[in-house]
């Protein structure tokens, strides 16, 4: 028997779920998940984190009356010295201080830096005054102050909060069970390899060999170019080779830009969230250059998993030894394909010990709400 709670329970995500980011999804579906483990049929109140104070305020009644709200995913800690996104401050300063509601800040990521940054010069980087500015020690004081619950998927974030004195625990981003949500099982037959394309502007112009950039054209065009260039590679390989791979596109951009290249029967795309998770259940193996492609692939036994970071928030598949990962444009095709070989699938048994740290970090954030 589970926790019986009679408000609505809020959770901060995203509620266009597929016709946006699929990744923002799939951390929402994860952390739903997570949630429902321990409460008993939870009357959730989504909630969207892409309007600013104004998507909250028209369930003020309700969230008020929770007393609580789930901030789920994202990269949560970043430069706030030199940017802010609404919900690092306003949420704070707004709703959450005046409307005297705790959060469960959870599966905080980093960003804003190259994939292969350390913990320490994410640190660094987050702490250095800007033009006199000064803010994210106060910004991550909030977090202590105004949490039940904190949970990071990456290093450089757990690091960045332990250094501000925040408590927090590293765990696997919530994406990683965003399958369990629905029961989403190893398809019997799973003959293809999943190859997945990131956000081109994502991509860093840093980690771009020069000749992609002698062009001088558009910078996302230059971006695009070179990962289309890459994937298309890594794609005829695996055909020479006796494997079935198929390009897995969780946007309609790459979608438009890759079925140009790729013959369309070995491209997937739906704006049907579902669909695209349940395609991943097809795949025995998965090379992704999306963190949310990685993890919910992961989260089905019996995947084989490359992870190709386009950023920082890539380190979050660290937290599983078995997923082989690289940084974009310092790999090669041959390079992919032998990761992927010596790669070993994910296990029930590899997940059941984070399950179990989420339980209790949930359970006891209820408890601290006096539940």
């Amino acid at each position: 028997m589970g926790l019986k709670i009679n408000t609505c329970v809020p959770i901060l995500t995203t509620i266009t779920r597929g016709n946006h980011n699929l990744g923002d999804t799939f951390i929402g579906l994860g952390m739903q998940y997570l949630f429902e483990r321990v409460v008993d049929h939870p009357k959730w109140l989504i909630v969207s984190k892409f309007d600013g104070t104004d998507g909250v305020r028209q369930f003020e009644e309700y969230i008020r009356e929770a007393g609580f709200m789930i901030f789920a995913g994202m990269p949560q800690y970043h430069d706030f010295n030199v940017r802010t996104d609404w919900h690092d401050d306003k949420l704070w300063e707004e709703v959450v201080q005046p409307w005297n509601v705790k959060m469960f800040t959870m599966a905080g990521g980093s960003g804003g830096l190259g994939p292969d940054v350390t913990p320490k010069e994410f640190t660094r980087h987050c702490l250095t005054v800007y033009n006199g500015i000064n803010i994210a020690p106060r910004l991550l004081q909030y977090r202590k102050d105004h949490s039940v619950a904190i949970t990071t998927r990456d290093l450089p974030a757990h690091k960045l909060l332990q250094s501000a004195m925040v408590s927090n625990e590293l765990l696997p981003c919530s994406a990683t069970f965003a399958t369990h949500k629905y029961g989403i099982k190893p398809a019997p037959n799973r003959n293809y390899v999943g190859l997945v394309l990131p956000q081109f502007p994502m991509v860093r112009l840093d980690d771009i060999p020069d000749q992609y950039k002698q062009t001088n054209g558009d910078p996302t065009e230059i971006k695009k170019k070179f990962v289309l260039e890459q994937f298309a590679d890594i794609y005829n390989t695996l055909i020479k080779s006796g494997q079935h791979p198929k390009i897995i596109c969780h946007e309609r951009s790459e979608f438009d830009a890759v079925k140009s290249i790729i013959d369309v029967k070995d491209v997937f795309f739906s704006t049907d969230y579902f669909a695209t998770l349940k395609f991943y259940s097809y795949c025995h193996s998965v090379i992704s250059a999306r963190l949310h492609g990685c993890l919910p692939a992961y989260g089905i036994p019996g995947t084989k998993v490359v992870g190709i970071s386009v950023d920082v928030r890539g380190q979050a598949v660290r937290l599983f030894p078995k997923i082989r990962d690289f940084s974009m444009g310092k790999f090669t095709t041959e390079e992919v394909i032998d990761a992927l070989k010596a790669a070993q699938p994910s296990t029930s048994e590899d997940l059941a010990p984070w399950l179990q740290k989420y339980d209790n970090i949930i359970l006891k954030g209820f408890k601290n709400l006096g539940y």
